[in-house]
């Protein structure tokens, strides 16, 4: 390990034992459904703020739309650490990543991530009441506010001294939660501890990768979105025709991008689809004269030209793939090539194109979220969009 790194690790354990720990908390307006907004590409708004001194029995302090979080702390003159339930959130929101304005170190604890390692990575993601009941922590939560929140009402429309009470009850059960969670981890090897902190300095780190962002070369998106959209369209217009062809029916019922239209036409079973057909004219009002339609069920069978598998995904296509070079079929191996090349050209427009286009910022940037405590290996994942599996 480095001297730098040596010495983080010291300054962890000393302000550890220290009388300088806070637990910080921010209530926001409502974090958007929509897969495509995340909380760095578009934040919530700040509602309210609280903390408390995990050392002693002062009660917890609650500012309302006043300063930043982390102004009350920035007198300090030694180095402190900041307690939190995926205090990453809190952190984010309250524009601190990279604690500017701090003439100490600061550095955190986040509860969340803590059960997850304290529990050999077992308990993942654990909720702030999980984590009360594994230590057998008495709830403190206001159950109508709780009820309210899960109900979908925004905490900026709830009363002021009702939220306040149920913020006061999160800091003071992440301050329960966060003494079990020491007294455990003290009783753990001198190796274990060194990396449970790094995990700790590994969390600031992909906060601020988050909130930094990706920058996108735009121009080199938009050119190549053109082209693949271009190669999707001759690739869709090729297979519609040779389905259409191979079963005597119009290409334009078929769609290869369909799961369900692939296994019929490749293992056999039965096409069912609408059809738009004349059905009269009209005889009054602004169509007069204009011919009516109607819809008719439709279906035809398809016969089986492979041995039947449990998917259409890339590895089954493969498979088939072998199956018609050995057994001559040369129109279906270069139709299953093609379809191979269609499914991958098609991923790649939709995830990496038009998928990373929806997640941008306006600015520009791709700002992803990193997953700590998802996997039972500790493995690091990633989402909003997974930046962690880009095709080379």
């Amino acid at each position: 390990m480095t001297h730098v790194f040596v010495e983080k690790i010291r300054k962890y354990q000393e302000v550890l034992k220290s009388a300088f720990i806070y637990v910080v908390d921010v209530e926001t307006t409502l974090i958007s459904k929509d897969k495509y907004k995340t909380v760095y590409n578009t934040p919530p708004k700040y509602v309210c703020h609280g903390w408390v001194n995990c050392t002693n029995f002062d009660k917890p302090s609650i500012l309302w739309n006043s300063g930043n979080l982390f102004d009350v702390f920035k007198i300090q003159k030694r180095d402190l650490l900041l307690v939190g339930h995926n205090i990453s959130y809190d952190t984010f929101i309250a524009s601190t990543v990279a604690y500017s304005g701090f003439k100490v170190g600061v550095f955190i604890w986040d509860t969340m991530l803590a059960e997850y390692l304290l529990t050999n990575q077992i308990e993942r993601m654990p909720s702030l009441e999980q984590c009360c009941e594994n230590h057998g922590i008495a709830m403190r939560k206001d159950e109508e506010v709780a009820q309210m929140m899960k109900a979908g009402v925004c905490p900026s429309t709830i009363p002021k001294d009702k939220l306040e009470e149920y913020l006061k009850g999160d800091l003071l059960m992440t301050k329960e939660v966060f003494k079990k969670q020491r007294e455990l981890f003290y009783q753990r090897p001198p190796e274990w501890q060194v990396m449970f902190i790094n995990q700790m300095f590994f969390l600031v780190n992909t906060l601020r990768a988050s909130c930094n962002g990706m920058k996108i070369d735009w121009g080199f998106v938009a050119g190549n979105k053109t082209t693949l959209e271009a190669s999707v369209a001759a690739y869709e217009a090729d297979l519609k025709k040779f389905m259409g062809d191979k079963t005597s029916t119009d290409p334009s019922i078929w769609n290869p991008a369909s799961n369900t239209d692939l296994s019929v036409f490749l293992y056999g079973g039965t096409k069912k689809w609408d059809e738009r057909v004349p059905n009269g004219v009209y005889k009054t009002g602004v169509k007069a004269g204009q011919t009516k339609y109607k819809i008719e069920k439709r279906e035809i069978f398809s016969p089986s030209w492979f041995p039947k598998l449990e998917s259409v995904d890339e590895s089954a296509l493969k498979e088939c793939l072998r199956y018609a070079r050995l057994n001559g079929m040369v129109s279906y191996q270069e139709f299953l090539e093609k379809l191979i090349e269609y499914k991958d050209t098609n991923k790649n427009l939709n995830t990496y194109f038009e998928g990373y286009m929806n997640h941008a910022t306006v600015d520009g940037f791709i700002k992803p979220k990193y997953n700590h405590g998802l996997t039972p290996t500790g493995r690091l994942t990633c989402s909003g969009p997974n930046l962690q599996n880009i095709k080379g």
